[in-house]
Formats: C-alpha cells, sequence, structure tokens
C-alpha cells in the first residue's frame, strides 16, 4: 500500500447500502427470513404505495430490508448516536465481510427480480484527534488537492470518476461518486437546578474524517439484466469503493 493512503482497516463504517432497481411484485419476497432466518422487530407496511421495510437490531446498529414497487435497498447503518462520539459498525473491513456474505446469500435466493440498475453506497469515517489533523489525512488520499490544514474550516470536496467494466460480455458504465470532508459530533449539556432548567454552550465531542462512497451502474444503461449477473456485479462495485478507499481519488 503506498503512503498517500489509509489502510483499509482505519476507517470505521457508517453506513453500508446495496441497492438493485427493479419491476418487483407487488407483494413482499420472503427475502428477509431467507437471508436473516429470524422474524424482524419492526415491520413497516404501506400495501397502496407498495412500500414494505422489515428491520432489526443488527451488529452494533440495525439492518434494514425496504422494498418499493421498482427498487430493494440492504442497508447496514449505526443506530441512534450517543452524542458525545461518532457512532460506527466497527472497522470497515469486517462490517463488509459480514454484510457481503448477507448480500450474497440473498443472491441464492429463487425470487431474485432481473434488474435496471445497481448501487453500493457507504459512509466511512477515520477518527482524528482534531479538525486539522483529519484534513492532513483527507490531503493524503486528495491528490493534487491543497487543504490549508491550519487556517480551513467546511471542506467538502465531490467527484464522480466513472469506469468501464465488462461482466458476462457485457460492458457497463460505472459511476464513481466519492464526497469527502470532515465529521465532528456537537453535543450540549442540560443542567438542571433549583433555579430550573440552562442548556450549557455547545461542544465538540469527536472529530473524523467522513467518505462517503456510491459506485452505481450508470442511468442510461439499457436493461433489463438477467438476476444471475447480480452476484459478479455486486462485487466489482464493493471493489471499486474499495480502491477508493485505500488509495484516495484516483481516475
Amino acid at each position: 500500500m503506498s503512503e498517500n493512503s489509509i489502510a483499509l482497516i482505519n476507517w470505521q463504517a457508517q453506513l453500508l447500502r446495496f441497492t438493485v432497481f427493479a419491476n418487483l411484485e407487488t407483494e413482499l419476497p420472503r427475502w428477509w427470513k431467507e437471508v436473516v432466518e429470524e422474524e424482524p422487530d419492526k415491520i413497516d407496511a404501506q400495501p397502496k404505495q407498495k412500500l414494505y421495510k422489515y428491520e432489526s437490531t443488527y451488529g452494533l446498529g440495525k439492518l434494514i430490508l425496504q422494498t418499493q414497487l421498482n427498487r430493494v435497498d440492504w442497508v447496514h447503518i449505526v443506530g441512534d448516536p450517543n452524542g458525545t462520539e461518532i457512532s460506527t459498525l466497527g472497522t470497515y473491513k469486517d462490517v463488509l465481510s459480514t454484510f457481503s456474505k448477507l448480500i450474497h446469500k440473498w443472491f441464492g435466493s429463487k425470487e431474485l427480480p432481473a434488474w435496471n440498475r445497481v448501487a453500493y453506497g457507504v459512509i466511512l469515517v477515520c477518527p482524528a484527534d482534531s479538525r486539522p489533523e483529519s484534513y492532513r489525512q483527507l490531503g493524503r488520499l486528495l491528490h493534487g488537492v491543497t487543504i490549508d490544514t491550519e487556517n480551513s474550516s467546511d471542506f467538502s470536496y465531490q467527484i464522480n470518476r466513472s469506469r468501464l467494466i465488462s461482466i458476462d460480455t457485457t460492458e457497463f458504465k460505472i459511476n464513481r461518486l466519492s464526497k469527502w470532508s470532515t465529521a465532528a459530533s456537537i453535543y450540549s449539556v442540560i443542567e438542571f437546578s433549583n433555579e430550573g432548567i440552562r442548556q450549557l454552550p455547545q461542544s465538540l465531542g469527536g472529530v473524523a474524517s467522513r467518505l462517503e462512497l456510491d459506485i452505481n451502474t450508470a442511468a442510461e444503461m439499457k436493461g433489463p439484466f438477467e438476476a444471475h449477473l447480480l452476484p459478479e456485479v455486486f462485487d466489482k462495485l464493493v471493489d471499486l469503493g474499495n480502491e477508493i478507499s485505500e488509495r484516495g481519488d484516483i481516475a
């Protein structure tokens, strides 16, 4: 690994998402029970809108399966923030391993639909001691971008660098959208006394470099594509996302 990168294990995951755009049946397939093998904590069913959402505690966060008439979302996300620190699901490497196994288990379903587009999304953070330190981390990953680490604030950098990949004789244009910034948790303390309730000034909690990725097949691609292509397409999208997290903003 080059010196201009943050090791994959240093990234902490806040969200992983896999989205499939497809024409679904009106009834929710039994995907949740096939994949998770237990009943969800919550079910939200809105039949008129063809919207179904299953949700359960999962790992250090929660797992969500949401289906609409034309899309399926599997999402692993942190739970409610604790207010003083930047909450995560754990190291990206470990969380991705678990999430990938879950998605590949779903690929074994007999009810997978033909699809039009797919997308792999993540939100990653890398803890830092201070905002300048987070900018130095980002600077090592954003080749050619100079950040005034001591005198800057509210930094945000976004870019899409598309690539062509070939799967089963089909060529796909892949959007590689990355958003780079610094995240910080802000918290307030409420003081109770005989004189009443008083809110003390806000304080800065944890600080971290933040990377948001949306790796997706381009909208102009003509579908539908067969369901048997999904495993290889998913793995390709994950590899492209990992490349950015390891090597930074590269063409």
